[in-house]
């Protein structure tokens, strides 16, 4: 009685050839078979096409391929050389017939594929988390309806650290230079009013307060807690509740009033070799500040090159809120404030 073999049996059969021989040994065992059979495959291939020649229609065979396309089966090589077509050449297609009729014990050296050669290889499905599926609604939003443009500038960090690293021996608990970078840009934001600025029901709406967010890495997803009235806090303040929100967001903790209220947000990569990426925007915030990794690079100081610790920053905007020359103006009062931070975070006296 004839068997037909399911598409299990036969992806099993050859999964465990494989890992018994290996892909090249496999090969040459197939092709020692084709010769060693051929003669009476044929034989068993003409009486085949005896007996069941007729395709569905009644009218002629079909042709080898397309029984084993049929069958959803295909040759084990795919790189195009036919292993067995000695053996293909003997079979008659048509519905219901069995390569193992015609090549016996072979069935199982083929790989079944979906018609077209598509492949899927096994795979898991996970469900979204609530983080992940809020974050995934938010970025397919903002891209699939905001028209962005990119704006990069390159800033000479050195000034940065050198005050993160007075901080870091004068105070308890130092400030990041992110906290720096924070404040910052909340020293520029006043200036620049459609950049810290939304674009709700076809209006620009200009904050008059600056709250600037920051995106923080968690393993249930990015999160971006907002420090309120940035511009008015000192940086002492602004490193004390970003350290404190951050601790939140990482054990879970982090409420959603926290991160609600941003009129400006920051993406900064933080250590690495990433020198610079392109952050979404959270709408209805009008633009969104990436900074690439800090790292030593070359870099011109008074027509002279050199090496410098810099770091990449990328000002991705709404094109509907805001033009080139807007976003130029801000990016490079930025950079300005950024080389010398100490006026921005009251330091300076």
């Amino acid at each position: 009685m004839r068997r037909k073999l399911s598409a299990d049996d036969r992806l099993g059969g050859a999964l465990r050839l494989e890992q018994r021989y290996g892909r090249g040994a496999l090969q040459d065992r197939v092709r020692r078979r084709r010769a060693l059979q051929f003669d009476a495959v044929d034989e068993r291939g003409n009486a085949a096409r005896g007996g069941c020649a007729a395709t569905a229609g009644g009218s002629r065979p079909g042709s080898p391929r397309r029984a084993l396309r049929v069958s959803g089966l295909d040759l084990l090589d795919r790189d195009g050389a036919e292993l067995l077509h000695g053996c293909m050449d003997a079979i008659a297609g048509c519905d219901g017939f069995c390569v193992s009729r015609v090549v016996p014990d072979c069935a199982e050296m083929v790989w079944p594929v979906a018609a077209g050669r598509n492949y899927e290889p096994e795979y898991e499905e996970l469900e979204l988390s609530p983080v992940r599926k809020a974050i995934a609604d938010r970025v397919v939003g903002s891209h699939t309806e905001v028209p962005v443009f990119h704006m990069h500038a390159e800033v000479d960090a050195e000034a940065l650290l050198a005050l993160r690293g007075r901080l870091k021996s004068e105070w308890e608990a130092p400030p990041s230079v992110n906290d720096v970078i924070l404040k910052c840009c909340a020293a520029v934001l006043p200036q620049h009013a459609v950049i810290n600025a939304g674009f709700v029901e076809g209006k620009i709406r200009v904050y008059k307060e600056v709250n600037v967010g920051f995106a923080v890495a968690t393993d249930r997803g990015v999160l971006v807690p907002v420090v309120r009235a940035t511009d008015k806090k000192s940086l002492r303040e602004v490193s004390d509740e970003t350290r404190e929100m951050i601790s939140l967001a990482r054990a879970g903790r982090l409420r959603a009033s926290l991160q609600q209220g941003g009129t400006f947000s920051v993406s900064n990569i933080g250590p690495g070799r990433v020198s610079a990426f392109n952050a979404i925007i959270g709408q209805p915030q009008t633009a969104i500040l990436a900074i690439g990794s800090l790292a030593p690079r070359p870099f011109v100081v008074d027509g002279e090159l050199a090496v410098r610790n810099t770091m990449a920053l990328t000002l991705t905007v709404d094109h509907r809120a805001i033009d080139g020359a807007d976003g130029a103006q801000f990016l490079n009062a930025l950079v300005q404030q950024l080389e010398n931070p100490e006026p921005a975070c009251g330091l300076d006296g």
